[in-house]
């Protein structure tokens, strides 16, 4: 199947709504849905009603179970809303949600991570930093994630970025040099795009596709470097994934390209 018709689902998981697949389904393209004659493919979409236009994007909801859905981007997706997550996109909604330039400025001398080069990840622009918020919280690993689509997704812990009262590095945050690499790396088996770095006590650990922070303690991200050793693929390094206590703050982007 090409890419433009292509699904997603969550494996082992059946259905809350046998109408719109709420549950199951976590995102499918519009268009191809529209126009495919594989059965397994067809789709109902006439339960998809309500539209409201968005400032980017339609939300609709399932005529059956009520459950959200949100259409966007170039091709469209039709992707399920945690309804939890409605006052959210309610709230970014509202206004346009732009950096002031003081920020702006901040989050360029950092260096944002590039999308990786399979194009996962071309609708974010994301930037790793630490924020101060207007109430005063320190967040130390934060993402300023500047996207046109609605802060939808409900494995990323969203909030909106007017509030922000500062960006400044983050010390947990990766040198870009190694946050360009782990976007280029190539995926060896599913799942597994493996960067090679190296510890300043001379340790190895394989950073797995694209990675904005490195936790551990008694290491600054800092002082990791590519390593130029060539791996021993029959005893790995050990692999270490992204932190989950992440924090995505969600800014406008209306000049990049997005689809």
């Amino acid at each position: 199947m090409s890419l433009i018709g292509i699904s997603s689902s969550r494996l082992d998981r059946g259905p809350d709504c046998k109408f719109c697949d709420a549950g199951s389904t976590i995102s499918f393209n519009w268009q191809y849905a529209q126009t495919t004659t594989q059965p397994d493919e067809k789709r109902d979409l006439t339960v998809f009603v309500d539209p409201k236009p968005l400032r980017y994007g339609t939300l609709y909801q399932c005529k059956a179970c009520g459950q959200p859905w949100y259409l966007h981007g170039e091709p469209e997706f039709m992707s399920f809303v945690p309804r939890e997550r409605m006052p959210l996109i309610q709230r970014w909604n509202e206004q346009p949600i732009l950096l002031p330039p003081e920020q702006v400025s901040e989050l360029q001398k950092i260096g944002r991570t590039p999308s990786d080069q399979y194009g996962n990840g071309t609708e974010f622009c994301e930037t790793p930093c630490a924020v101060t918020t207007v109430k005063g919280e320190q967040i130390e690993m934060a993402v300023v994630s500047m996207q046109r689509h609605a802060p939808f997704e409900d494995w990323r812990n969203y909030r909106l970025a007017s509030e922000i009262a500062q960006v400044r590095p983050s010390p947990y945050a990766l040198p870009l040099s190694i946050r360009v690499a782990t976007s280029q790396a190539d995926e060896l088996r599913m799942g597994f795009a493996p960067t090679l770095v190296e510890l300043p006590d001379g340790e190895l650990a394989i950073l797995n596709w694209t990675q904005h922070f490195f936790l551990r303690q008694g290491c600054a991200s800092s002082e990791l470097v590519l390593s130029r050793r060539p791996p021993n693929w029959k005893k790995l390094p050990p692999v270490y994934d992204r932190p989950s206590d992440v924090v995505y703050f969600v800014a406008d982007d209306t000049q990049a390209p997005h689809v």
